[in-house]
């Protein structure tokens, strides 16, 4: 391939998630605040063990202590801004997963919008179910995944039940449905992201008009298409730079951008340094390497 040429990539249709992870959970400790952005393409909750965490999320700061329970949408990035000495479990949904959870569409459209939920109690879930299920997730068997899934759907809707009145009062009430056109271009996105893709694409997959979609996204989500498009990209390649050793061409382009140009200018907005800059500063310190999927 020529340099600032374009990789093809054919257009991969929607499927089912076989073969893709519908969820993880790891058990994260840090005696400080990581400073990557977090981006997951589905549902994250944090389950702190001990200690506390204060994240920047959707324009606000929030704090997470032991006990406490967040339910946050990963397609908006955040960033911690300070973590002392904590034991956090991370459980991801992928957004097909969240999407199939047997549970009011009230609570997956509060997540979707950029609305964190946050309870603050003694959960039911205790240490020792959540180890189980990391350990029945490490199997790597679709059935006990789906016994798992089960099981997250359940302590959900026990925990978020009593509390969706105060949760909602506290993020400004009721949301309107997501719409199916734009969960249809989040499914797109992400089976075609890595592919030199844009908005045309995806309005044209989903049969809107290109600027009725990018309304829509906006409106349904608070992010623009591109935003979660670029987001999703930098999250892969961020990846790429700490855990390989292809050059910054090969990063750019295997990730979906159009030009190692574009990619520079992206990464520092978002960053503030260069992607070289960002792989030298952070290999030089193993707390920087990104673990388990981050």
């Amino acid at each position: 391939m020529k340099l600032g040429q374009m990789s093809s990539c054919p257009a991969v249709g929607i499927q089912p998630e076989s073969g893709t992870r519908r969820c993880s959970l790891a058990l994260i400790s840090c005696d400080s605040a990581p400073e990557n952005i977090q981006h997951y393409p589905g549902v994250e909750i944090l389950l702190p063990l001990q200690g506390s965490v204060q994240l920047e999320y959707s324009a606000r700061q929030i704090t997470v202590n032991q006990g406490d329970l967040i339910l946050l949408s990963g397609m908006h990035p955040y960033r911690f801004l300070k973590a002392d000495d904590v034991d956090f479990y991370r459980l991801r949904l992928s957004l097909m997963a969240f999407f199939n959870l047997k549970m009011p569409s009230v609570y997956k459209t509060e997540v979707l919008h950029g609305l964190p939920l946050l309870l603050s109690q003694d959960y039911y879930c205790n240490e020792s179910l959540l180890s189980r299920w990391q350990s029945e997730l490490g199997l790597d068997d679709h059935a006990l995944e789906e016994l798992v899934l089960d099981e997250v759907c359940l302590f959900l809707r026990r925990q978020l039940g009593p509390h969706l009145k105060e949760c909602l009062m506290a993020n400004g009430g009721h949301c309107q449905a997501l719409n199916g056109h734009v969960v249809r271009s989040l499914e797109f996105i992400h089976q075609n992201y890595t592919c030199p893709i844009g908005i045309a694409e995806i309005a044209e997959h989903v049969r809107l008009n290109k600027n009725f979609l990018m309304g829509l996204f906006k409106k349904s989500l608070g992010i623009t298409v591109l935003e979660y498009l670029t987001a999703r990209r930098l999250s892969r390649a961020q990846k790429q730079l700490l855990s390989t050793d292809e050059q910054v061409i090969q990063v750019a382009f295997s990730c979906g951008f159009g030009s190692v140009t574009r990619f520079y200018e992206v990464f520092k907005q978002y960053f503030g340094i260069s992607p070289l800059q960002y792989r030298k500063r952070h290999l030089a310190d193993p707390w920087y390497r990104l673990r388990e999927g981050s």
